[in-house]
């Protein structure tokens, strides 16, 4: 009878230390997931200037302000949709969408 539960002390105390190996090799694997991502350097993609965080366009501040679209006057508008006559193709002047035209 006590040759049963010191095997069966003896399995469990296995079964534990298993999923303690296991554990660690799972935290071991998302730091260095983690150690690879800290260790590209972010630039951004126009000027190739240093970003400080870790931005989702890839660009500085300035050169995003830069690129994002200018908005035509209302005259320049009218204008357009007069010659043009297509959302889509004025969108794709400006650089935005159909929807952008319709809802602006």
């Amino acid at each position: 009878m006590l040759v049963k539960i010191v095997k069966n002390i003896k399995k469990t105390k296995k079964k534990q230390e298993k999923n303690k190996i296991k554990e660690l090799e799972k935290i071991q694997k998302k730091q260095e997931k983690n150690k690879i991502k800290e260790d590209k350097p972010s630039n951004c993609s126009i000027c190739n200037c240093v970003l400080k965080g870790r931005g989702k366009t890839n660009m500085c501040n300035k050169c995003l302000q830069s690129s994002k679209s200018k908005c035509p006057t209302l005259e320049e508008l009218k204008d357009d949709i007069r010659i043009i006559k297509t959302k889509v193709c004025i969108g794709k002047k400006y650089g935005v969408s159909d929807n952008a035209v319709k809802n602006g």
